[in-house]
């Protein structure tokens, strides 16, 4: 739920979007008044069909420190509905920041950054290629038309491009010459920087989504040089941050599985941030395969433990569906997977495995 002015919300959706429910303005002028009440559905004769609390929906919020902490930029958004703030904070120097906005490209890859990666100076530039981080981050293979960098517009046709490709999005000309601010005028983190000066430079993006399965939390944010100034690529980890006017930090949980098989090594790592329960998940898998070939795909789902013994893959329970919904629907629908998907059912939620002989490695949002 998110608190709006008065007259802020439309009377009806638009074609095509989510449902719009109006409600009286003073249900949500306090938050912990509506925080813990229901919503119930039921029938015209009253019965009750099923129920669920309300939570406070609370923005998300990333960060990645870039040129050893020269560069830092923030992503926020209030909620998947909304756009998301970028804000790119540089230092000056008596009123001169020490880099233009015309001097870098900055896009989103596809996987996190090496966790070998790091070094006391920062992140190593020699790892942020796409054989470390993957590619530009691009879900529905926007870049791949023949006339991409033409269709790709952000005021016009953001959709148009890769989610990741903020430099073809957002022109380095235009920028610098229109979208410059003072640091005081932004509510971003002020604890980490000396008084004596920060610019930054805030956009809003339709097309850099923070929630749901094309979120780029937890990807790699990668700056590239445009002009002589900037040594070197660099890149850093997109992390959940808190507050960006404390700059406390997200309490994250993580598990974690070591896969073993006869040809298979590898793990997978599970993160939430544990701020909220309504956090995505990501998941990040990587394993090797040591057979000469591979199935061509591979079905993957989180199951009960077994209750056999010895513990084996042979004897692992079934798929993880604590809503009973593999016998509720009739088969799982990624779009719609918290009303029609097992819990465990990664492959309906997410697709089946590609794996290729060798190195394998993979980042998802559930």
């Amino acid at each position: 739920v998110k608190r709006r002015r008065a007259g802020s919300v439309p009377s009806s959706a638009a074609a095509g979007s989510w449902p719009v429910l109006r409600m009286p303005l003073d249900l949500l002028v306090n938050a912990t008044q509506a925080s813990g009440l229901s919503v119930v559905l039921s029938t015209a004769a009253g019965a009750r069909m099923g129920c669920a609390s309300l939570l406070p929906l609370r923005p998300r919020r990333v960060m990645a420190s870039l040129q050893g902490g020269l560069v830092r930029v923030w992503l926020s958004q209030a909620d998947p509905l909304s756009p998301t703030v970028v804000q790119v904070a540089v230092p000056t120097t008596q009123g001169v920041p020490a880099l233009a906005f015309s001097q870098i490209r900055l896009a989103v890859a596809s996987l996190p950054v090496l966790s070998s990666n790091s070094s006391a100076s920062g992140f190593d530039a020699s790892r942020c290629n796409s054989s470390d981080v993957g590619a530009v981050y691009d879900p529905a293979a926007r870049s791949l038309v023949s006339n991409y960098l033409q269709v790709c517009n952000a005021s016009a046709t953001p959709f148009a491009c890769a989610v990741g490709d903020l430099a073809a999005r957002w022109p380095n000309a235009t920028l610098s010459g229109q979208a410059q601010q003072v640091w005081s005028s932004l509510a971003v983190d002020r604890s980490t920087t000396a008084s004596s000066g920060t610019v930054v430079w805030a956009f809003t993006d339709a097309n850099l989504p923070l929630w749901g399965r094309n979120s780029v939390a937890g990807r790699s944010l990668v700056l590239s040089p445009a002009a002589s100034a900037v040594p070197a690529t660099t890149c850093g980890p997109l992390t959940e941050s808190g507050n960006l006017s404390t700059s406390a930090d997200v309490t994250v949980l993580r598990m974690s599985a070591k896969l073993v098989s006869s040809s298979l090594t590898g793990s997978l790592v599970l993160t939430q941030a544990g701020s909220s329960p309504l956090a995505d998940t990501t998941l990040y898998l990587d394993l090797a395969d040591s057979a000469v070939s591979v199935p061509a795909q591979q079905s993957w789902s989180l199951n009960q433990p077994s209750t056999a013994t010895p513990r084996d893959c042979t004897t692992a329970g079934s798929v993880f569906d604590p809503f009973a919904l593999a016998g509720a629907v009739a088969s799982c629908d990624p779009t719609r997977p918290a009303a029609t998907c097992s819990v465990g059912d990664l492959s309906g939620k997410l697709g089946n495995l590609q794996l290729a002989a060798g190195s394998n490695r993979l980042f998802l949002t559930d």
